[in-house]
């Protein structure tokens, strides 16, 4: 059934319950608990993680055998309903995983010494994130279960936006969220509000950035942080070099049918590089969008002529120094269920310890056991999750090395303009396009020209034959806005309304950086020029890092039209 969702896919980028109930160990008279939930993304269901609670509750309690292990599934309705977006899944009250969270553990209260731990798929890290900073933030009634996150493991969640979603949600491409609610099986349907959350600056991803920077720029937010126990896994899937690397080596062989689709991907997505064949996605995210921390500027008033400078941009601080981002080469979903590598199904190759080959679960499990615990038992550790390594350990060794590769980044930008900016954009500019469903209620998508957009509206400041930034040095290359990529370069706008009095645009662009330099820290100045018409012109100095995304926010609602 996954196989219709990647031809879906494919073709669009060529125009991208409770599982078990609480057992009687939960009672105070015995271990503390350790309770694991379960968050899948959009399409997903019970089997996204496959055999996962299995092997976790085999191999859990061998290596830290000092709490019992409680494992949900976290069900939400995707794909069911226009009406629902991830801030319900995240908060509604009648389906959203704050009403599951209490529902779970209003039998057995948390004891001083539970803890918790989330392992999302995709959208389920938006979910879960969305639910734990507002619970910070809002000091709600689910700050009592945020105090005792122990674990957020995240497998390619989409934070600042995704291709797909995009390329699905653009309409100068073909409409087939049609034909997947007509023909795709129950399981796999999507909503065009969802796919629409998940593309790049849609409201969901400006609504979660900025519980993000809120989050890192209160200082009494930071001391609160800063005495929680959580620890943060941020894993990111790239498509392999080899594309036989997809293929799980103790499962069977696959269909000549997967076979001939994922030599299709492979040929569409690995000529899009220049010299480069790391394809820096996991086919639906980029790498810079699947990173939850990222670089910031405060909002800046526009008033007159601005320039903002790199040494306005700040890195994301809280919690990074509690967290890990790793790299693994893995799809976003299975091309066969078991016989293809994933970010999220773990397959039954899995239950046995010498057959684990899979590119994750040996680093979710690694999080999971928390060795620095002296209560962990090092031979077990040994036993079960340094073998799991070392029936894969060249990726194992060289997951620092796959990121030495890594050379993508992405800088979006949210202008907030006074009313009636967009009305007196000329026609040239901009052209209104439906929003293609009757049933969905969300911002209006604009298509642009991108040849009069460059160079008079956003200009890029790039060399238009080989797309290299005035940034660039004579050992290193940006090259920004590449044009042999599908959404290297994306626009959204809204006129005004009753709940938001402004206009908006937001702006992404995607760039890479080639360079020898072996200090993967290193950030780098690249110059960009708003230059909207009868509003006022900023210079940014935008600071990047390869894997990172860049946001800057701007506030022209004070600044004065010059019609």
């Amino acid at each position: 059934m996954r196989l219709l969702a990647i031809i879906l896919v494919v073709f669009t980028t060529l125009s991208c319950s409770n599982f078990m109930t609480r057992s009687p160990s939960s009672s105070l008279n015995q271990k503390p608990r350790h309770i694991i939930f379960t968050v899948h993304g959009l399409t997903g269901n019970l089997e996204t993680f496959g055999h996962f609670s299995e092997a976790t509750k085999n191999y859990l309690p061998q290596i830290n055998p000092t709490h019992t292990v409680e494992i949900h599934n976290f069900i939400y309705p995707t794909g069911r309903n226009e009406k629902y977006g991830s801030s319900d899944f995240a908060f509604h009250p009648e389906i959203g995983l704050s009403r599951f969270i209490n529902d779970k553990l209003k039998d057995y209260p948390l004891g001083p010494n539970d803890k918790i731990s989330f392992v999302c798929h995709s959208q389920g890290g938006i979910v879960t994130y969305m639910w734990f900073f507002a619970s910070i933030l809002d000091q709600n009634k689910d700050f009592t279960f945020a105090k005792q996150v122990d674990s957020i493991i995240t497998l390619g969640t989409p934070f600042w936006g995704s291709k797909v979603a995009s390329i699905l949600t653009d309409k100068r491409n073909p409409d087939v969220i049609p034909l997947i609610k007509m023909f795709a099986p129950d399981d796999l349907k999507m909503t065009r509000r969802e796919i629409s959350d998940l593309a790049f600056a849609s409201d969901t991803v400006h609504t979660f950035r900025s519980l993000a920077v809120k989050m890192d720029s209160n200082p009494q937010l930071a001391k609160i942080v800063s005495e929680l126990p959580v620890r943060l896994v941020n894993i990111t899937g790239v498509l392999p070099t080899d594309k036989n690397d997809l293929y799980a080596t103790n499962s069977g062989n696959v269909s000549d049918l997967t076979n001939k689709i994922i030599n299709f991907v492979y040929k569409i997505f690995t000529k899009s590089y220049r010299g480069n064949k790391r394809v820096e996605s996991d086919l639906a995210v980029p790498v810079s969008s699947s990173r939850w921390n990222f670089i910031y500027t405060q909002p800046k008033t526009i008033t007159a002529d601005t320039i903002v400078e790199s040494t306005d941009y700040s890195n994301f601080k809280n919690l990074v120094d509690r967290s890990k981002f790793l790299f693994t080469e893995s799809a976003h979903l299975p091309f066969e269920t078991e016989n293809t590598l994933s970010m999220a199904y773990i397959g039954k190759q899995c239950l046995a310890v010498d057959s684990c080959d899979h590119p994750t679960y040996r680093y979710i499990l690694e999080q999971l056991s928390d060795c620095n615990e002296p209560a962990c038992d090092q031979a077990a550790f040994k036993n079960i999750v340094q073998k799991m390594k070392a029936v894969n350990l060249k990726d194992h060794k060289n997951f620092k090395g796959i990121r030495d590769n890594l050379q993508s980044f992405a800088i979006q930008i949210e202008m907030k303009l006074p009313v009636g900016s967009i009305d007196s954009f000329p026609v040239r500019f901009f052209k209104m396009k439906s929003s293609g469903s009757e049933e969905f209620i969300g911002y209006d998508n604009w298509e642009f020209n991108e040849y009069s957009l460059q160079g008079r509206v956003i200009d890029l400041m790039t060399d238009r034959k080989t797309q290299k930034s005035r940034g660039s040095t004579s050992d290193t290359a940006i090259i920004l806005g590449d044009d042999t990529e599908k959404h290297s370069v994306d626009i959204v706008s809204r006129k005004a309304t009753a709940a938001d009095p402004f206009d908006r645009l937001r702006f992404t662009v995607f760039g890479r950086i080639e360079t020898n330099s072996p200090n993967r820290e290193q950030t780098y100045t690249v110059p960009l020029e708003i230059r909207l018409p009868n509003l006022p012109k900023v210079r940014i100095n935008a600071l990047v890092q390869p894997t990172h995304s860049t946001f800057t926010e701007l506030d022209y609602s004070s600044a004065q039209l010059n019609r």
